[in-house]
């Protein structure tokens, strides 16, 4: 059977017999039946996968957003936090599924797994019963092991809270006997919830001890007994064994006994080493497990710090390892489960961390943001290409620019990428032969006929020839405006965002809320479109000729083989056309109005749109980034979704629809798509 290779461009998408090395002479009149079909889906082409999103999967194939809280139960299962609205059940495997909520939507809503709805989730914690609460804004959800969310606590209804008024829950813990203590966000105080739902102020200072310092409010830790004491900005809380709260309290550890008495303690036998933290959870043997920016720290009892994995500071990574080789991105959430294996809520990096005690870090779920093509060339972090549009040659390499990196990045059919023009990490402005060019913010690209490859940046179309020398077409360096005229003389805004060319070398640009029109010999005129300086003076959303037409933040551009435009209108949810002679009409989707409709004309619905690119057949493929899916619409303006589902974030590989995380630019060759999405660029075969 034939197999479709990860990287190859397969015979079945060439639409010339001859050019799959067939002979010549008159072709069969009844094609030969298609005995081995490529099945359409989504494989990983080149660049690293990874990243934020909402898919459940196992291990790394699961995508969290914003990992924030962790709580274990007995069984091996760690709920979390992502996001502020929706909680996810990891089994020991690595599973992950949604448990309760639903990702981007907000609400108050008591029901079973994703029909409840949360409005700010900010901690997690299961009580020696084993039932799992969750701090939710102006409330405390509690919820059992099918899924089933209920309302245990709301402060804007509880009596004998001490406050007088509603109060955000800011963060969670749970003592051997049933009670729940929450930090009270808006006033500084430690509060103490019984089980029968009576509430006391355990200690903390209403308003805390706080003054003006200029504009700057100040506010200082100040220990004592109950109200006597004062919090600075009371973040996190844990409870030991023995009844005892402590806080993270701005960088400072404050321990509250069952009494109310606070105190600070040191971090470290000499003092506090001058690290912040984020989260605390406390072990089974009187210590405290403190998660700082770039790693995991344990105090114990005696007041001895260890880091335990990831570094001190400012320092961060994704790495699994041991010890001081593995790394974090600024983790919040931290828990101790019964077997003392510590769980982590990696926010930075959108995954969950298992760490033993011994110190052994890997990733139970999610994936960290890959690092990008420019690493695969340099061997350090970079970014992928970026912007609206890439380019691809008939032999199938990719052209990408990599804004950060300051070059255009070149990725052969095999998926290897190599540095085309620019100078890795040298910006600025130079034309001349490629061994002294450079580039400045390098943006979208597009190919000629010729192979030249046009790039926009730095207010400016430049040209970069076969041999990889750079000149200038039009525009002048970091000169930002609106003026048509010849080469420098001409003035493009900081908002250009997409550039294809037509067959005879004629490009066309996005800028601001204007498309602009530029010659081989670099003379621009606006085609359609209002060009200006600033957006107040010139969006909208008008059909018509020329210069009576508006657009709102055009973004990617391509062209059809009858010399008709396609806009990506990403400020008004439309895709627009400009026929020939300048004439502009909406496509598809209604200006103004978001949404992910498929469907006719103005009966479909779009987010907000990046790349374009059109086929073969006059179909136009648009990157709908505000729905991470890609939608095709007919020369009709019939619109489908092709890949990816609405509302799921994430690459999920394989047969379509599957999912996609963020996107970017995009690329066609026959019926084979392009796309730049997480730390990657994924291949997509089409469907016909």
């Amino acid at each position: 059977a034939m197999t479709l290779s990860r990287f190859s461009i397969p015979c079945l998408l060439v639409l010339s017999l001859a050019a799959c090395g067939g002979g010549g002479g008159a072709a069969p009149a009844t094609p030969p039946p298609v005995v081995n079909p490529v099945q359409a889906g989504i494989a990983l082409f080149a660049g690293e996968l990874g990243g934020s999103g909402n898919i459940d999967g196992t291990g790394a194939a699961a995508r969290f957003s914003s990992p924030t809280a962790v709580a274990a139960d007995g069984a091996g299962n760690v709920y979390v936090a992502d996001g502020s609205t929706v909680i996810r059940k990891v089994s020991a495997d690595g599973a992950v599924g949604t448990f309760a909520g639903k990702a981007d939507e907000a609400g108050t809503v008591d029901a079973k797994g994703s029909a409840a709805r949360f409005s700010g989730l900010s901690d997690l914690v299961i009580d020696s019963a084993g039932t799992l609460f969750a701090a939710d804004a102006f409330t405390i959800r509690k919820i059992t092991g099918d899924g089933q969310v209920s309302t245990y606590f709301d402060t804007r209804t509880a009596t004998g809270s001490n406050s007088g008024q509603p109060w955000s829950i800011g963060s969670l813990a749970a003592d051997a006997n049933g009670n729940l203590y929450a930090i009270d966000t808006d006033t500084k105080v430690v509060r103490k919830i019984a089980p029968d739902h009576s509430v006391v102020a355990l200690a903390g200072r209403p308003g805390g001890q706080c003054h003006l310092v200029g504009r700057i409010l100040t506010c200082e830790p100040v220990d004592g007994t109950g109200g006597d004491a004062a919090f600075a900005w009371p973040q996190g809380l844990t409870v030991d064994q023995s009844g005892n709260v402590f806080v993270n309290d701005s960088g400072h550890i404050r321990r509250v006994t069952p009494q109310g008495e606070v105190s600070t303690i040191p971090l470290g036998t000499t003092g506090t080493p001058g690290y912040g933290f984020n989260r605390l959870a406390a072990d089974r043997n009187g210590g405290l497990i403190l998660s700082t920016t770039g790693g995991i720290v344990r105090r114990a009892a005696d007041g001895s710090v260890t880091v335990l994995a990831g570094t001190l500071g400012d320092v961060r990574g994704a790495a699994d390892g041991q010890g001081a080789q593995a790394g974090f991105s600024n983790p919040t959430g931290v828990t101790v489960a019964s077997d003392g294996v510590i769980y982590v809520a990696d926010t930075g990096n959108s995954t969950i961390r298992k760490l033993t005690p011994a110190g052994s870090v890997t990733t139970l779920a999610g994936r960290a943001p890959g690092s990008g093509l420019v690493a695969d060339i340099h061997g350090v972090s970079g970014t992928l290409v970026d912007g609206s549009s890439m380019a691809i040659d008939s032999d199938g390499n990719i052209y990408g620019a990599a804004p950060a990196r300051a070059v255009v990045v070149k990725v052969d059919a095999m998926g290897r990428p190599s540095v085309f023009a620019g100078q890795l990490d040298r910006p600025s402005v130079v034309d001349g032969p490629a061994a002294s060019a450079l580039l400045a913010s390098p943006l979208a690209t597009a190919r000629d006929s010729a192979g030249n490859l046009y790039v926009l940046g730095s207010s400016q179309v430049r040209k970069i020839a076969p041999d990889g020398s750079i000149s200038s077409v039009a525009g002048a360096p970091y000169m930002n405006g609106a003026a048509d005229g010849s080469g420098s003389a001409a003035r493009f805004t900081d908002q250009m965002r997409g550039v294809a060319v037509d067959a005879k070398g004629v490009l066309y640009v996005t800028d601001r809320d204007a498309v602009r029109k530029v010659t081989p010999a670099g003379d621009v005129t606006t085609l359609a479109g209002a060009a200006v300086a600033w957006p107040e003076q010139g969006s909208g959303s008008a059909d018509g000729p020329g210069a009576a037409a508006r657009f709102n933040a055009p973004a990617g551009i391509a062209l059809d083989r009858a010399g008709n435009v396609y806009v990506a209108d990403s400020g008004n949810y439309t895709v627009r056309k400009i026929t020939p002679d300048g004439q502009v009409s909406t496509l598809a989707g209604k200006a103004g109005e978001q949404g992910a409709a498929d469907g006719a004309g103005v009966a479909a619905r779009f987010g907000v749109l990046n790349g374009l690119v059109v086929d073969d057949d006059g179909n136009v493929y648009a990157a709908d980034t505000g729905n991470h899916t890609i939608r095709r619409i007919t020369p009709a303006g019939v619109v489908t979704t092709v890949v990816g589902q609405a509302g799921a974030i994430g690459i999920r590989l394989g047969a379509l629809p599957g999912t996609l995380g963020d996107l970017g630019a995009l690329a066609i060759k026959g019926q084979r798509l392009f796309v730049r999405s997480e730390g990657a660029i994924v291949a997509i075969d089409l469907p016909k």
